[in-house]
């Protein structure tokens, strides 16, 4: 038979739907190959790796800063998810987020010459976020890493000097690590 109305009301209430950032989305489709993005319309259009870098691109003015940090703590094997709740791009798990606390705190400084497709504004990382974020790591138990991306080598495929507009160029950055720490004379 069918079953009851109510029953499929609890089922339909129970859904957990996954939310993917542009820079997990773009990983699992890019990088890993196992995840297809496909358009809610009537007649539904698959997006190619390209299509979604562009769009992700066009949408946040650092999208290529972080997604070249996202691959690069992915490759080394953590986990990272969104930092927003604690003032910074991304927190650090050493496995699932369900069963492990996250390590780190990750800001992400922004890189000269590498604004979004519209245009190339770059406000820098501030002291006061430095701080400030400090004060919050170490308040919900976590270290602060401060990543700077730089171009190493020059634009993959004979591309222009200036071109960004494919998700390999990720592979000509690097991902530079200062870890933060604060001493506190009292607790020493």
């Amino acid at each position: 038979g069918e079953p009851a109305k109510a029953s499929v009301d609890a089922i339909l209430r129970d859904i957990e739907y996954l939310q993917l950032s542009g820079e997990e989305a773009l990983y699992l489709c890019h990088e890993v190959g196992c995840l297809l993005v496909v358009s809610p319309d009537k007649n539904p259009k698959t997006y190619s790796a390209v299509e979604l870098w562009n769009l992700f691109r066009a949408q946040s003015l650092h999208f290529i800063e972080l997604y070249v940090t996202y691959c690069y703590y992915r490759r080394k094997g953590w986990v990272p998810k969104s930092g927003l709740k604690y003032g910074m791009q991304y927190v650090l798990y050493k496995g699932s987020p369900e069963v492990y606390h996250s390590s780190y705190g990750v800001l992400v400084r922004p890189c000269q010459g590498l604004g979004s497709v519209s245009g190339d504004h770059n406000p820098g990382l501030r002291w006061q976020d430095v701080i400030a974020a400090s004060r919050v790591s170490e308040s919900v138990g976590k270290d602060l890493v401060i990543c700077s991306i730089v171009r190493v080598t020059g634009p993959s495929n004979g591309e222009e000097e200036s071109s960004v507009d494919l998700p390999n160029c990720a592979r000509d950055f690097v991902v530079q690590e200062v870890f933060v720490t604060r001493k506190i004379p009292e607790k020493e």
